[in-house]
């Protein structure tokens, strides 16, 4: 009894033993299916960032390529603008090669017109300025040849007193031009066959003959010579002594007082009126006894070197070199006027010939047209080659 008592107890021994691994093993199965889950609902946790990670990368992605996407569409119509500014910047070069190719072919056509003009306008200054030159040769008698003998005679028609001294212009043409130098008053187509041609003072002396125009110069120079004579020799002051009602068939007596024949009246000109000028126009010619085109000498208080001292002038002596005659008073309006019957459109001062633009264009506003000179010239050329 004993015995199967042991053998129970041993019995349950085991049983309780083999219920204790069932169990062991039971929990141990147990906490590893725990384990297991345990790690697969962490790996699924994790699966499930990831996915929630990928999802957000996807959804971040989508939005970049949308991005991109809207931007690359952007760049690709930049591009396409881009390449037809491209394509208008090819071509505006194109025709801007093309028109430099063609300037410089201008250019280099231009240039050699500049090169043939500047040298037309070089010469042309230079004609001027010999002109001008001439005038201011044949404004006085110094570079005459004979000039000291022209001198000695012309002092003779000077007659003074304590403060005074008159330059008598019946005696320079009468006494000195036709008895000591034998002139006489002939139309240019006899002496040069030419039609007008303006002598120098050489040339007329030495031809001995000469139309208005020669006599003018001539008969300015002589004045201008005679007013520094009377000024800077006789330090006293000149008067310049027309004659009227000349009669050119008297005979001029000549004393100390230059005595006129009956007829013949002296005519002293207002002081400081010692400027002699050429004067051309349409005038009464007392050679022909007609109005025609004709030169006489005005006589003013103040010197022409410009254009502009015409506007200046205030009361203009008109006087016959030919005679020594006073004609008549000329007043300046845009042009120079004798009692609205006679015109002067052209003057020859010390150093230049003015022309009024009537006499080129046959402008009848004379008030608003302008004189020109070859000063006038001169200064064009001088501003252009500038």
């Amino acid at each position: 009894m004993v015995s199967t008592a042991k053998k129970v107890n041993s019995l349950e021994i085991y049983i309780i033993i083999g219920l204790l691994v069932i169990i062991a093993v039971l929990v141990f199965s147990i906490n590893f299916q725990i384990n297991k889950y345990n790690k697969l609902y962490n790996a699924n946790y994790l699966l499930d960032i990831d996915n929630n990670k990928n999802i957000q990368y996807s959804r971040d992605l989508n939005t970049l390529l949308n991005e991109k996407t809207i931007k690359y569409d952007e760049l690709g119509s930049k591009y396409l603008e881009l390449q037809s500014s491209y394509l208008e910047q090819i071509n505006y070069i194109d025709n801007l090669s093309r028109d430099r190719n063609q300037l410089s072919t201008d250019y280099n056509l231009l240039s050699k017109d500049y090169t043939s003009l500047l040298n037309e306008i070089n010469m042309f200054k230079i004609e001027i300025t010999e002109s001008m030159d001439w005038f201011k040769d044949n404004s006085t008698i110094d570079n005459f040849s004979d000039s000291i003998r022209l001198k000695s005679h012309l002092e003779t028609c000077v007659s003074c007193d304590e403060d005074t001294c008159l330059i008598k212009t019946a005696c320079i043409n009468w006494f000195v031009n036709e008895r000591k130098f034998y002139l006489k008053y002939e139309d240019d187509n006899v002496i040069s066959n030419k039609e007008d041609k303006l002598q120098s003072l050489n040339s007329f002396l030495l031809n001995e003959a000469g139309d208005c125009e020669d006599y003018s110069l001539l008969f300015a120079a002589e004045i201008r010579y005679l007013v520094d004579y009377v000024v800077l020799e006789k330090e006293k002051i000149p008067i310049i002594e027309a004659i009227v009602e000349a009669n050119t068939n008297s005979e001029y007596q000549i004393t100390s007082s230059w005595y006129y024949a009956g007829g013949i009246s002296a005519y002293p000109l207002d002081e400081n009126y010692i400027y002699p000028t050429v004067a051309c126009g349409n005038l009464f010619d007392l050679q022909t006894n007609e109005y025609n085109g004709h030169c006489v000498i005005m006589i003013t208080d103040k010197d022409i070197n410009q254009v502009s001292d015409l506007s200046n002038l205030n009361k203009i002596y008109l006087i016959e070199p030919q005679f020594g005659d006073f004609i008549d008073f000329a007043e300046y309006d845009g042009v120079l006027k004798i009692n609205n019957n006679s015109i002067i459109d052209m003057l020859i001062t010390k150093k230049d010939l003015y022309m009024h633009e009537s006499r080129f264009y046959n402008n009848t506003n004379y008030t608003n047209a302008n004189w020109y000179g070859y000063e006038t010239f001169l200064n064009e050329i001088n501003s252009i080659i500038k």
